[in-house]
C-alpha cells in the first residue's frame, strides 16, 4: 500500500489491469500488453512493463502514468493466494475476530514484553524461542490463577 499523497494518486490502480495467466501478461485499460521484465528473487515479485513507444501514444496515458518509460505493474509470485487471503480478511467475521483478539491477546503480549522484559528472544532457533513463549504463558497463567484465588 502506498502512503496518502503518493505520486500514483489519481492514476489507474493495479486492479484496473487484467492479468492473463495463459499469456503471462497484464492487459491495460487501453488493451495493450505489459510483459514480464524484471524478476526480484528476494521480494518474489515480477515487474510487468509496457512498451514505452506504445505508452507514449496512448490516449489514456494521463490517467495511467507519469513515467517516460511507460507503466509498470508488480505481481507477487503467490498473487492468487494473496488475493484469496485478502478477500477473507475483509469479511465482517474476520474483522470481528481481529477486534476480539485485540482485547484478549494483545494485552497479554504487552504484559509479557513490558512486565516480564520479553521484548526480545533470549535464545536463538525457533524451538528455543518456543520454549521461551511457553515459559511466558506459564508465568502469566500462574499469575492469573494466583490473583483469582
Amino acid at each position: 500500500m502506498q502512503p496518502a499523497g503518493h505520486k500514483s494518486e489519481g492514476l489507474f490502480p493495479k486492479e484496473a489491469f487484467r492479468y492473463d495467466a495463459a499469456g503471462n501478461v497484464y492487459v491495460c485499460p487501453a488493451g495493450q500488453h505489459l510483459k514480464p521484465h524484471r524478476f526480484h528473487q528476494r521480494r518474489e515479485i515480477t515487474d510487468y512493463v509496457a512498451d514505452k513507444k506504445i505508452c507514449a501514444q496512448c490516449p489514456l496515458r494521463a490517467q495511467c502514468t507519469h513515467s517516460k518509460t511507460g507503466r509498470s505493474v508488480a505481481r507477487h509470485w503467490q498473487e492468487q493466494t494473496l488475493e484469496v487471503a485478502l478477500a477473507f480478511a475483509r469479511l465482517p467475521e474476520a474483522r470481528a475476530d481481529r477486534r476480539r483478539r485485540q482485547s484478549l491477546m494483545e494485552g497479554s503480549f504487552a504484559q509479557a514484553a513490558n512486565q516480564f522484559h520479553f521484548k526480545r528472544a533470549r535464545w536463538r532457533r525457533r524451538w528455543r524461542h518456543q520454549i521461551q513463549d511457553w515459559l511466558i504463558a506459564a508465568v502469566q497463567n500462574i499469575a492469573r490463577l494466583t490473583s483469582c484465588a
